[in-house]
């Protein structure tokens, strides 16, 4: 997978877990995440999407709450 372009709204966290073993073959994920006040019951903030993916992952552009990341096994 090339890229992952979701804004689906809080679910974000959701949507990777579900990706399962498919995470590991996609290179890049953007998004829009918020950081501060829960907008959506259940949503997750960056700090938490960024640590599940791991190490693996590196932010390569953020404004605000848009967010582009790249899994370093392709970079």
């Amino acid at each position: 997978i090339d890229l992952i372009w979701m804004d689906i709204q809080g679910s974000e966290l959701d949507a990777v877990v579900g990706l399962g073993d498919f995470i590991k073959n996609t290179r890049i994920i953007a998004t829009d995440i918020f950081n501060g006040e829960e907008l959506y019951e259940g949503m997750c903030n960056q700090e938490e999407f960024l640590t599940y993916l791991g190490d693996d992952w590196e932010v390569i552009f953020k404004v605000n709450a848009d967010i582009i990341v790249r899994n370093k096994l392709y970079a």
